[in-house]
């Protein structure tokens, strides 16, 4: 169950990762860029969901500082998939709030990782 809970762990911050630099090629990739961001933000929700549900049953509630941060990257994620939904009602904030939730989910997914290692 753990060497599962690890991949999905690396896919998931694989995703993660596709997720915040499609961000930043959003005028190159055109037309397509919110479907595919849409796309990758689903699948990274369910990914965040598989892989935390797994980390739950092999370790408990998160004690340590890596499972911490793990939680704290997919609580952010949520965050940021939601304030997708409200770009409206947010407004012209709406970017810079959403990639600022992106990028902090990236870097606590990294702290996840790094510290699981340690």
């Amino acid at each position: 169950m753990k060497s599962i809970g690890m991949i999905l762990g690396l896919v998931t911050a694989f995703v993660l990762f596709a997720q915040v630099v499609s961000s930043f090629f959003r005028k190159r990739i055109g037309g397509a860029f919110r479907k595919l961001h849409l796309g990758l933000g689903i699948v990274l929700t369910l990914l965040f969901c598989a892989h935390g549900t797994l980390l739950f049953l092999t370790f408990g509630p998160p004690r340590s500082l890596w499972h911490l941060c793990g939680t704290a990257a997919a609580t952010v994620a949520l965050l940021a998939l939601i304030s997708g939904f409200a770009r409206k009602r947010i407004g012209e904030k709406f970017l810079s709030l959403h990639r600022v939730l992106g990028i902090a989910a990236l870097v606590l997914a990294i702290l996840h990782r790094m510290l699981a290692f340690i």
